[in-house]
């Protein structure tokens, strides 16, 4: 933190709590993360805070700190982008067994989901179809999740 030091104040009273938290949500999240690329999106992100804290201007200056964000933002975005579409590359495809087992076991849940849906469709429901409504909303899109989970690489 000692070297991220710019006019006095240090990175963190620059870098306003939004941008942290964007910082910390823009890595993206893979199934099977090929090292090389997450190093690479590392760097990156790391090159790119620390440029912006550099160049940050005053927090009183609001169009120049909104023009900053947004840089920022998009220059996050884009490394972000990059490593997607890098582990992606490096990710083998699904073979053809695993990819019919992976679309049955989605359209048993998207069965499940649009199943809720029906069911209580077309009225005004009470607290309590609600809670059941949802509840079987949340098991099917486990249920989907689990699928997409067992079937990574």
């Amino acid at each position: 933190m000692a070297d991220l030091k710019t006019r006095g104040r240090s990175f963190l009273c620059i870098f306003p709590i939004g941008a942290a938290m964007l910082a910390a949500t823009t890595q993206p999240a893979f199934a099977a993360e090929d090292p090389k690329c997450m190093a690479r999106f590392d760097a990156e992100r790391g090159r790119i805070e620390r440029e912006a804290a550099a160049t940050a201007p005053k927090a009183s200056d609001l169009p120049a700190y909104q023009r900053w964000s947004a840089n920022l933002h998009a220059a996050l975005q884009a490394a972000g982008r990059e490593a997607e579409a890098c582990n992606k590359r490096s990710t083998p495809p699904l073979s053809t067994q695993e990819r019919s087992s992976l679309d049955a076991c989605l359209a048993r849940a998207s069965g499940r989901l649009a199943e809720a849906e029906k069911r209580y469709q077309g009225r005004a429901l009470s607290m309590a179809e609600q809670t059941a409504q949802r509840a079987l909303q949340q098991q099917a899109l486990d249920e989907r999740d689990a699928c997409v989970k067992a079937h990574r690489r």
